[in-house]
Parts: C-alpha cells; sequence; structure tokens
C-alpha cells in the first residue's frame, strides 16, 4: 500500500499557534478527512511512546499594587511582595484542591497550576515595592472548561482584596482550550469519577 507523505514546519506552538497550524487549518485544502498527522513534540528514548492528548493550557499576569516607601517605615507602606507572596500561596491551594482530578493519560496526571515568572519590582535593598507583577502556568485536564478555573480566579482575587490593602489586576497571556481525553467526557466544573485511564502520556 502507497501513502503520500507531507512534512509541514510552522512556529508559534508556544504562543497558540495563530501564526502556524491555526493559519494552515484556515487555508484549508492543507488536509484531509482521514489523514494520519504526527507531532513530534516529545517522546521516551525508545522512540515507543506516543501522545495521544494534551491538557488545556492557560497564562494569567498578576499585577498587585501596594504602596512603595522606605523599608525603615514599614506602617506607611503597603508591601506589595507581602501580599504578593499571599496572593500567591492562596491561588496554589485553591486551585489545586478545587480542580482535583486525575487521569492517568496524562503525565503527571493531574491539573498543574505553577508561579512562573516574575518581574523587577524595586532596585534597592532598603526600598518597600509598591508593584509586583507575577505569572501563573496553568496546565488543566480537559475535563475541566477553562471558563471555571478563570471564575475561580476571579473569586480568589476577590476574596483577597477583601482582607488586603493591595489591589490586583489580571490578564489572560495565552488560553487554549484542549478537546476532550476521553469519548463521551463531558466538560464543566467538576470532573466526573472514575476518570483514570491506563494507556501512559503527557
Amino acid at each position: 500500500m502507497r501513502y503520500s507523505l507531507g512534512i509541514a514546519f510552522v512556529s508559534d506552538e508556544e504562543l497558540g499557534s495563530t501564526y502556524g497550524i491555526q493559519h494552515l487549518l484556515k487555508q484549508g485544502g492543507v488536509f484531509r478527512k482521514g489523514d494520519i498527522i504526527i507531532v513530534p513534540d516529545a517522546g521516551s528514548e525508545s522512540g515507543l511512546q506516543i501522545e495521544v492528548a494534551e491538557k488545556s493550557i492557560l497564562w494569567l499576569k498578576f499585577t498587585v499594587k501596594g504602596k512603595q516607601w522606605h523599608a525603615s517605615m514599614p506602617d506607611n507602606a503597603v508591601n506589595a511582595l507581602r501580599e504578593a507572596s499571599k496572593l500567591i500561596t492562596e491561588l496554589d491551594r485553591v486551585l489545586h484542591e478545587k480542580f482535583s482530578a486525575s487521569n492517568t493519560l496524562f503525565q503527571p496526571p493531574v491539573s498543574t497550576f505553577e508561579p512562573t515568572k516574575h518581574e523587577k519590582n524595586v532596585d534597592n535593598i532598603n526600598t518597600i515595592p509598591g508593584t509586583e507583577v507575577f505569572y501563573f502556568d496553568c496546565r488543566v485536564l480537559p475535563v475541566y472548561d477553562l471558563d471555571f478555573v478563570l471564575d475561580t480566579v476571579h473569586d480568589v482575587v476577590k476574596e483577597f482584596e477583601a482582607r488586603s490593602k493591595a489591589r490586583v489586576t489580571y490578564e489572560v497571556i495565552q488560553k487554549e482550550q484542549a478537546p476532550a481525553a476521553d469519548a463521551g467526557e463531558q466538560r464543566g466544573r467538576q470532573a466526573p469519577e472514575g476518570g483514570d485511564q491506563e494507556e501512559a502520556g503527557r
């Protein structure tokens, strides 16, 4: 049996593929129904591991506004670094508790919510920062709708502001909802019981 083989080199994969594979799909005529597509994104030393599903991705940028002051007079300040640290801890706890489903089709088998990048605040050791900017990289099991994750983030931020003198804004840097990993999977706020799969993947 003979097959036609095509290779597509595309860009923008780390930023949502808007100018890469999504652009090709919009052009039409590049792919046909019944095509078998292999994406060499990751694997194993033996080459036998095949990824069959991916998690949804959500990148968030948070800005915490306090009040900058000299470190010798903290009563006059609202320490944005301290408040941002509290918010990071609260986001980490709530998101992992609420979106705790497990599916062994993925590695790791759970949703992950990681604080990552942190932007520079002040130049001096003796200055209490008035602004803190940090980012979260969220990799969410497809059973959860990312809009519900954002609803939870919104609730955490509002509850935090109610007890803090700092103000918080956040924005979505990237949001890509992954298709359902299992046939008949219903996406929503809560994961169904018994969602584990036998086949290992990412």
